[in-house]
């Protein structure tokens, strides 16, 4: 069975629910935001998404609670998952900021900022395969929104978060794609 498409709106409704019921145990979840999620509520780049990266503390009734809550809204398992782990920044706190949604009781969401994100994706630079974007449109949104022109200007942002990396030639490919139009996306 095909992932459904999640909405802003459906998003913001389950994690309503997961607040309520946090609030109800005396429990406030801190949610960081990231990948389509982040993309779609923070930067309005697209209308859905076919799960919700993120990290929530305290993580195990933040897992126990997302469970119900995707039970409630007949949710896959993972549609709150934290497989975005591998690309967090070990500065990942420095990068998160508040995510501008109204208030939600029992739950702080938060989200990279665009520096920060677009040096994740720049980092996990993941290539279009059939029924996945992958991250090409997400890094052509944020060198716009970011006024980004060159590579040398991604490899500031991703030094920032990621000082012992640097852009895989995939990547550097990817972005020349991007910035430089015409240029294949994948290297030779």
């Amino acid at each position: 069975m095909p992932y459904e498409k999640l909405t802003r709106e459906r998003i913001l409704a389950a994690f309503a629910l997961m607040g309520r019921y946090a609030a109800a145990e005396g429990v406030q979840l801190e949610i960081g935001l990231y990948g389509g999620t982040a993309m779609m509520l923070a930067f309005d780049a697209r209308e859905t998404t076919k799960d919700v990266d993120a990290i929530v503390r305290p993580a195990d009734i933040g897992q126990r609670l997302a469970e119900r809550v995707g039970r409630e809204f007949e949710l896959p398992a993972d549609w709150l998952n934290a497989s975005v782990r591998q690309f967090v920044s070990e500065k990942d706190r420095d990068g998160l900021i508040p995510l501008n949604t109204p208030k939600l009781e029992g739950i702080v969401l938060r989200r990279p900022s665009a520096s920060y994100l677009l040096a994740m994706k720049a980092f996990a630079c993941r290539t279009p395969l059939p029924g996945y974007a992958g991250d090409v449109d997400d890094l052509r949104f944020l060198c716009r929104k970011m006024n980004i022109r060159a590579i040398e200007e991604v490899e500031r942002h991703l030094q920032r978060f990621y000082e012992h990396d640097v852009l895989t030639d995939r990547a550097r490919a990817m972005l020349a794609s991007i910035l430089e139009p015409g240029k294949p996306a994948r290297p030779d």
